[in-house]
């Protein structure tokens, strides 16, 4: 028997999962990669603070953005931010040190749009480094990265146990080898290459493939699905030919539907799935008024939503008329700037956030109500009602019962530019076909 093990959960809905079944194992411990690095980060920085928008606060300061400054300067701010932030991000995902060598290959595989700005790629190379060398604060990403990057201490495991290992990116698989106590130690993961639907986070391409060469791990194939009934694993067989439905699965169902007899027949604690936002809140909306108890889970796309009101209202006592005005300008502007600078998934992105609001604001007054009813619709603590979220956020789930909403948002020609983004949508719809351990239904 190990000693101590480690059970390291892809997200914190996972982790609860696996606690619950490791109840009473004193020497099994659960951990996210990001509850595990902060530890250590706690452990030895004194009063070190979490702040999510560190990239956006040393880019700041590398620009000399003052809250007055040059009108220039802070048009430059604006230009830089969002893909000096997601540079940032990928630099660490990827524990890159020649950033020069890197710089080009990210840009093209991840289809980063930049400003034309000369300085552009030495800003990038300088807030990288100050954020770095800036340990009083961290973000995220700093969880993981700080701890490797800084030559700290890790926990040590006999046995560590990974899940969605094809979802990890170098930064957290070099996490877990430093993570093992001695040679003899032995690491297991567990993971489907057709369900890595993460590669625009910086997920790294074939993570498996690649962990299993250098390490000369041995391979135990599972083709058979013991989740899904027959007529759910042949849809899924459209995509991914090689999966089978075990000997004693039952018939179940795959159907279309009209959204009219979706709204006739779904049911409490049935899945609603959706490639976007929206649509969900919409439908959610829908429930509500018609006294039927609905949420959709994803408590950090709620944060989101809140933080875009807040910065365009200004003032949460501002009538709605006036916040809608807000709204469309700060709208028109922003996506108008993306799209020059061919940022299309991002114009994708912030259309749906606008629309979501939109659909939220309807039977609001003043922004004030508007935050409310968004805290109160995104509740990833609500079992009872209909269970709504995004095709992302289903991942590691399941349900007898799952709806999908605008399913043409789940072919590889919408939102997708590049071949690896249009197989990692094929690869999205695979997972969300699998969801269902029942009935899966496409709602029209």
């Amino acid at each position: 028997m190990f000693q101590q093990a480690l059970l390291c959960a892809f997200n914190s809905s996972i982790k609860k999962e696996l606690e619950s079944r490791t109840k009473g194992k004193s020497n099994v411990s659960v951990k996210t990669y990001n509850g595990l690095g902060w530890g250590v980060c706690l452990r030895n920085v004194k009063n070190v603070q979490l702040e999510e928008n560190k990239t956006d606060i040393i880019l700041k300061e590398v620009l000399d953005v003052g809250l007055y400054g040059d009108a220039i300067i802070r048009k430059k701010y604006q230009r830089f931010r969002s893909p000096v932030k997601r540079l940032v991000s990928l630099y660490k995902g990827g524990l890159c040190r020649d950033l020069a060598k890197e710089y080009p290959v990210l840009l093209e595989h991840h289809d980063i749009s930049i400003p034309n700005d000369k300085d552009f790629e030495s800003v990038v190379a300088e807030t990288y480094m100050r954020c770095v060398n800036t340990t009083n604060i961290m973000d995220f990403d700093d969880q993981v990265f700080m701890p490797l990057s800084l030559g700290w201490i890790l926990p040590k495991y006999d046995f560590i146990m990974v899940d969605e290992f094809q979802d990890t990116n170098l930064m957290q698989t070099e996490m877990m080898s430093r993570c093992l106590k001695n040679k003899d130690s032995r690491m297991m993961v567990f993971g489907d290459p057709w369900q890595a639907i993460y590669g625009f986070r910086g997920a790294t391409p074939g993570a498996m493939e690649t962990w299993k060469r250098d390490v000369n791990a041995t391979e135990l194939p599972l083709s058979i699905c013991y989740r899904c009934p027959k007529s759910v694993v042949r849809e899924a067989q459209r995509l991914v030919p090689h999966i089978e439905y075990a000997s004693d699965a039952g018939e179940g169902n795959v159907k279309r539907i009209s959204v009219s007899e979706f709204n006739t027949q779904v049911k409490d604690r049935d899945f609603v799935l959706c490639r976007t936002t929206e649509p969900l809140i919409r439908a959610c909306l829908n429930f509500i008024r018609q006294g039927r108890a609905a949420s959709v889970r994803g408590r950090e796309v709620g944060d989101q939503l809140v933080k875009m009101v807040e910065d365009i209202a200004g003032d949460n006592n501002r009538e709605i008329s006036t916040f809608s005005n807000l709204l469309d300008d700060y709208y028109q502007k922003k996506h108008a700037n993306l799209i020059i600078m061919e940022q299309e998934r991002r114009a994708q992105e912030l259309t749906d956030k606008v629309a979501a609001i939109r659909a939220i604001m309807e039977t609001c007054k003043n922004v004030t109500e508007i935050v409310l009813k968004i805290t109160d619709l995104f509740d990833d603590q609500q079992t009872r009602g209909i269970q709504l979220m995004t095709c992302h956020k289903s991942k590691g789930l399941q349900n007898p019962n799952v709806y999908v909403l605008n399913p043409e948002q789940l072919e590889p020609t919408w939102n997708s530019k590049k071949q690896w983004q249009k197989d990692e949508q094929n690869r999205l719809k695979y997972v969300t076909i699998t969801r269902a351990q029942e009935n899966l239904f496409w709602v029209n």
